[in-house]
Formats: C-alpha cells, structure tokens, sequence
C-alpha cells in the first residue's frame, strides 16, 4: 500500500522504484499481485504518466490512515512507557487537602499535561484499604494507618492542638495535657479516622475519651467547639488555615502530639510509568517542602 501512496505522488513506476530502492519491474509486480488479491484494478498507465483508479485512490487514503495510526500508537507507547502519559487515582484525608495535596497535584498537571489524575477524599483507614484493594493507586494518609502491606514515606505533618470555646474551663491555659481532654466531653472524627483512635500517651489507668458527637467535617467539628462545652483534638492547620472566632487553639504538652501523614502505594502491583512519575514527584515536594509542623 505504501507503493501506491508513492506512485500517486510521482506518477512514475521509474520515480518510484528509484524512491524505494526497487526495480521498475519489481514495482510492477507488486501492484499486479496487490490488484490480484482485492480483485481491483489500482493504478493505470496514461499519456501523462502512471493515474490511480478510484479503488487505488480509496487504498492509498485507507493506508495513510492507517500508517497515521500506526504512527501516533507508537508515540503514545513511548510517552506512557516515559511515565508523560496516563490516568493516576489518588486518594487522601482531608488533613492532606489542608496541607496543600490539591494545589501540588495541580502544578503537577500543568508540569504534565499528559496525565490525569482523580483525587477523591477518604478518612484514612478507607485510604488505606482502596490502595490495597486497587481501586487507587497512591494513597495519603495518617502515618498510623498506613500499614497491612502498604509501601509508605513521610510526607507532610502538623502539630495537634485541642479546640476549645471561650467560655470553656480550659480556656485560660496557654497549652493543656491530653489527660486534661479526657475529663470533658469530646467531637470525634467517624469510624476508621486517625484522629479518633490519636493517643499521644500510655494512659492505661485513665477513661477512655468521651466521645459526644461524631462528625466527618473540620468545619462541623469547629462549629460544635464554639457552640458548647465540647472540645476536640484537631491538627492545628484546621485553625492556621481559617481562624475562627469564640474558639481557642491550646497546644498539647505532649512531645508526640504531632498529626503525621504519609505517601502510600501497594509496591507489590506493577504501576505504571505514569503512577511512579506522580508518586516520586510528591516525594520530592515533601523533602523539599519546610514542614508546616513538627
């Protein structure tokens, strides 16, 4: 078929055997055995020279297309296999969207255009759990959460403060113990989330936290904070971010009371070119990013 392209071009078996290295004889004999087997004739001699038949003409516009295709899957494979093209599902606790996880993503899209990537979020157990299941393919997370075979490093961190209304008893201390929340009732995070199951102490003879609400949402947990005597052990970038007014952010003593969040992926799965280019790059940005907290 690419004879023919060439002889529609030229109009010349001679051009075109020169062009492909080829006999005019042995130019002839291939068109005579491409006529045979689509039972067409292709091309035809004329006073002008060598003319395509409409049915040389149609293979010839068939062949480019396919040669164009051929062309463009050879360039795709080669830009997957370099990591520049591809679909990445990442999936992280809201703290991860607090630090700045969507803004990174995003610079790293325009940096590579060629690859999509789907960011939902998931309270950490659930993060961890779709890596593992392969619904996802990085994960961000509590540092606590990440294990049952996932491959994890450090990736960003913020202290835990202890959300308080102002009119609550604890708020006219400069920084609390996290026995002293244990004495009040608590807004917890749902089932499955870090921060719920957070201790920064062996406490083995204390009660265990009390937990009066529930909810998924910083915002709702800040809001029930100022509106009661409940309190909340939340990482201190929920209140960096937004300060909220009638609440009090009190540092906890604890040296442990640090929120930290890791990089996960399943190393035991073959990722793609595009997945491992995505996942060394936040690496990257967390070494070289200045810890919000520590």
């Amino acid at each position: 078929m690419q004879l023919l392209s060439v002889i529609a071009d030229t109009g010349s078996f001679v051009k075109t055997a020169d062009l492909m290295n080829m006999t005019p004889s042995a130019v002839s004999k291939r068109i005579l055995e491409l006529e045979s087997r689509v039972n067409a004739r292709l091309a035809i001699r004329t006073p002008e020279g060598v003319k395509l038949t409409p049915a040389g003409a149609a293979m010839v516009r068939c062949a480019d297309d396919v040669l164009g295709r051929v062309s463009q899957l050879s360039r795709d494979i080669a830009q997957t296999m370099t990591g520049e093209t591809g679909e990445v599902r990442v999936a992280a606790n809201t703290t991860a969207f607090l630090l700045g996880l969507n803004a990174e993503l995003m610079q790293f899209q325009r940096q590579h255009p060629g690859i999509t990537v789907r960011l939902i979020e998931r309270i950490s157990a659930d993060v961890v759990a779709d890596v593992l299941a392969g619904h996802i393919d990085i994960g961000v997370c509590a540092e606590s959460a990440a294990h049952g075979g996932v491959t994890s490093v450090p990736y960003r961190s913020s202290d835990l403060i202890v959300a308080v209304s102002d009119t609550h008893p604890l708020a006219s201390k400069e920084s609390v113990r996290y026995q002293d929340v244990l004495e009040y009732p608590n807004v917890g995070r749902p089932k499955g989330s870090a921060l719920l199951d957070f201790s920064p102490v062996q406490l083995s003879e204390a009660p265990v936290l009390d937990v009066s609400a529930s909810v998924y949402s910083f915002d709702a947990t800040i809001e029930m904070v100022r509106s009661g005597e409940l309190v909340a052990v939340l990482p201190r970038i929920t209140l960096d971010r937004r300060p909220v007014r009638g609440v009090r952010a009190l540092p906890l003593q604890e040296a442990s009371a640090s929120f930290k969040l890791v990089l996960c992926h399943d190393a035991s799965l073959v990722n793609s070119p595009a997945v491992l280019h995505t996942f060394n790059w936040l690496q990257s940005q967390a070494v070289a990013a200045t810890p919000v907290a520590s």
